[in-house]
């Protein structure tokens, strides 16, 4: 199913400098930027009516109209897949994805995905750029994603999004004893050569992350994240280059911490732990209809909270 969106509008004396393509993603943050290129490479885009080039920069009240297909050429279609849904309206869903799940399809990998779980349940969700996401976790990250119903929200939910008005929250397991909370503001990108990772680098894009202790481990800690902005890994980068790599990750340089006189199953527990210790616990807003406070919360898996248990068990022995 192709579906295509119409958008009309006139430049704003604040818009005046800016290329086309990086104005239309600002005005349209629903679409991703090959989404924008493509639009605007295949003359579906025109100023004044004439087509124009990536890098063409209008002028004050110059007309914009677009005609966008958001979707990929390969079809995505519903299966059944196994997650929980902790709220479903007329507007909005809020699932709780479990680990060792992929959100999005890719290229040559359109099933089994999170996305093909929504639209075997909600068809019409087809018709929405990703599928109405809002926000993303990675494949082995658990917890809470919120996805629109229906363009309205979409838009109004990714905008709040932007203007950091959704308010996502993290347990997560650092190796480490971390002796207070704090704030990590350090810009992040593509790893220079392992294009699958991130990377801390000062010429990468805004990354604040905030974090408090919520448990005290033996040689760990549980953490209470916030994030301020959704870089790609942003909480697993950050952490690894504080020199606290969340438990599981190999991917950002963990490796077992066993401490003297470790319960055996708790060794084995932790070694055998296949992925990063992330949950997203939390999320609050306001309902775009009403204004209202909207809050969600979901408990950790049983292997998140298991490790967690073990860990406490540890520290008690040893006091």
């Amino acid at each position: 199913m192709v579906t295509r969106q119409y958008h009309i509008f006139k430049v704003k004396s604040e818009d005046v400098g800016l290329r086309i393509d990086k104005l239309i993603s600002v005005r349209f943050p629903q679409y991703s930027r090959n989404i924008i290129k493509r639009t605007i490479d295949s003359g579906e885009v025109t100023l004044n009516g004439k087509k124009i080039k990536p890098n063409s920069r209008p002028k004050e009240n110059d007309t914009v109209d677009l005609r966008v297909t958001p979707y990929v050429s390969e079809p995505v279609l519903g299966e059944k897949i196994d997650f929980k849904i902790i709220e479903d309206n007329n507007d909005f869903l809020i699932i709780d994805k479990p680990p060792n799940l992929v959100v999005h399809p890719a290229p040559g990998n359109q099933s089994k995905t999170l996305v093909n779980g929504i639209i075997n349940i909600h068809p019409n969700q087809v018709a929405l750029p990703r599928a109405g996401l809002i926000h993303r976790i990675d494949k082995d990250t658990s917890g809470l994603l919120l996805v629109a119903k229906n363009f309205e929200y979409y838009q109004r939910l990714t905008d709040m999004m932007q203007k950091k008005q959704v308010m996502r929250y993290y347990f997560a397991i650092a190796t480490g004893e971390i002796i207070s909370g704090g704030t990590i503001e350090q810009p992040i990108s593509r790893h220079s050569t392992k294009r699958t990772k991130m990377q801390v680098n000062p010429n990468g894009k805004k990354a604040i992350t905030h974090y408090r202790i919520a448990k005290r481990l033996r040689g760990h800690t549980v953490l209470d994240v916030q994030l301020d902005t959704g870089r790609t890994h942003q909480i697993r980068v950050h952490l690894s280059w504080k020199g606290f790599p969340l438990v599981g990750d190999k991917t950002y340089g963990w490796r077992p911490k066993l401490m003297s006189g470790m319960d055996e199953l708790l060794k084995k527990t932790l070694q055998q732990f296949s992925r990063q210790a992330l949950h997203a616990y939390k999320l609050n807003f306001s309902n775009p209809r009403d204004g209202k406070n909207l809050e969600f919360c979901s408990p950790p898996p049983k292997d998140f909270r298991e490790l967690v248990k073990l860990f406490e068990q540890d520290k008690e022995k040893m006091e």
